[in-house]
């Protein structure tokens, strides 16, 4: 019955150049709402039974990493190791700073807790 309708209403905006279609958005909204309230529930339980913890697990543990990182990023961002009262990002071209910054990642990060994550994802 909800297709029917969407379709109904589809068909009379497309029949009427001079209306803006509203009954169009409206009516695939209503078909993208329809699949997804049978499909989205059937996912959910399947992902709880699948492993659903131990995503969420992953996905902290990335997070934390990432705080870490951002973390160390900002108290680099303020270095200043020539002493002239300007912090040395500012001061460095942007392929620098790019390298400097991936330095960083590879010096603060876990790499074992994040290839488990990532495997886990």
């Amino acid at each position: 019955m909800v297709y029917i309708v969407a379709y109904m209403s589809y068909i009379s905006a497309m029949m009427r150049k001079d209306t803006i279609c509203i009954f169009c958005a409206s009516s695939m909204f209503i078909i993208l709402l329809s699949h997804f309230s049978i499909i989205l529930p059937s996912f959910f339980q399947a992902a709880e039974h699948g492993g659903l913890t131990t995503v969420r697990k992953s996905l902290s543990s990335l997070s934390n990493e990432v705080l870490i990182i951002i973390d160390e990023s900002k108290k680099d961002d303020k270095v200043d190791a020539d002493g002239d009262g300007i912090p040395d990002a500012k001061q460095i071209s942007g392929r620098e700073l790019i390298k400097r910054k991936v330095k960083l990642v590879l010096k603060k990060m876990d790499p074992e807790k994040v290839n488990n994550a990532i495997a886990a994802i």
